[in-house]
């Protein structure tokens, strides 16, 4: 098993290595995005998981679900686009200028993403209602504390993609 193990290591070292690109770097680079992304699935099956009452309860949370990935998805959007910036910036020798630029891309993201989530907070009963349009009231006040959590986290989520991530 241990032999299985160490040939599969090293060809996999093989194919995922170049000049330009370790393999070690390759795997810095994509093991934090398989942990994030394996957390937010989890954060989704957690969501559904924890809804007890009907199907219709499930399925409106679950379509909440989706609007949420649908919104988390601009972050890591916006700050891969701000690291393009500041690599871009510290390879043409210009510190100062990735400093500022870094600190722009977050500003930029934590802003837009809080207005965003304001605006979804003060128009999230029409939201709901039309995104769940016929469903049971239970189910419309299940997808609506759900969506209000929502609203709620999404600036403190873009912090941390902006400044952390």
């Amino acid at each position: 098993m241990y032999t299985w193990i160490q040939k599969q290591t090293a060809r996999l070292r093989e194919y995922l290595s170049s000049d330009l690109l370790p393999a070690r770097q390759l795997g810095a680079i994509f093991l934090p995005i398989l942990w994030e992304q394996g957390f937010l699935a989890l954060l989704g099956l957690l969501s559904i998981g924890l809804l007890s009452g009907s199907a219709g309860t499930v399925s409106a949370v679950n379509m909440m679900s989706v609007v949420h990935k649908v919104f988390t998805s601009i972050c890591p959007g916006l700050a891969t686009g701000g690291t393009v910036l500041v690599a871009r910036n510290v390879g043409a020798g210009r510190r100062a200028g990735a400093g500022r630029c870094r600190l722009q891309t977050g500003v930029f993201t934590v802003g837009l993403l809080t207005a965003l989530g304001a605006r979804r907070l003060r128009l999230r009963r029409p939201l709901v209602l039309f995104l769940l349009t016929g469903a049971e009231a239970g189910s419309l006040e299940e997808a609506l504390h759900y969506f209000t959590g929502f609203c709620l986290s999404l600036p403190l989520y873009a912090w941390v993609q902006s400044f952390a991530g």
